[in-house]
């Protein structure tokens, strides 16, 4: 079955040629293996913090919480993967041939659930920009792997 493939020509004929190393980098964005390497240094840097200053738990409620959400999120993919099994968009329309199932997309998922549970642990900038700013990688990604 050809999900969306009017889209995904739309955006090839479009798109020019230099925007597939772009789209290459923001695609590792929703890379699983970087959400778990995010995890680990966001988790390390708390357990370094909390061991400093000698408190009782590894981690605060708080990342608990982000890697709960995201190794979740990933596990979640994975069985949705397993029961949809939709395929990709035939290799001659995507800029960068991937092979195995293309719904739901891993990448957009691993994103919204790392930039997601990030713009609501941090306590950098306002929630709002901290929300706005998940959201547009996000969507980036998302439009990433449409190329």
């Amino acid at each position: 079955m050809n999900r969306n493939v009017g889209l995904t020509e739309l955006i090839r004929e479009t798109l020019p040629e230099w925007a597939v190393p772009a789209f290459e980098f923001i695609a590792l964005l929703g890379d699983e293996l970087v959400a778990v390497g995010v995890l680990a240094l966001v988790t390390g840097v708390d357990a370094y913090r909390r061991t400093d200053r000698e408190e009782d738990c590894l981690v605060p409620d708080r990342t608990a919480f982000v890697l709960a959400v995201v190794l979740g999120g990933l596990a979640l993919t994975l069985i949705l993967k397993t029961v949809f099994g939709l395929s990709r968009p035939p290799s001659s329309l995507q800029a960068i041939p991937r092979s195995g199932e293309g719904f739901p997309s891993g990448h957009a998922m691993a994103a919204t659930v790392l930039w997601g549970a990030l713009a609501v642990w941090s306590a950098y900038s306002t929630r709002r920009r901290r929300l706005a700013g998940a959201a547009l990688v996000i969507g980036l990604v998302a439009v990433s792997y449409t190329h």
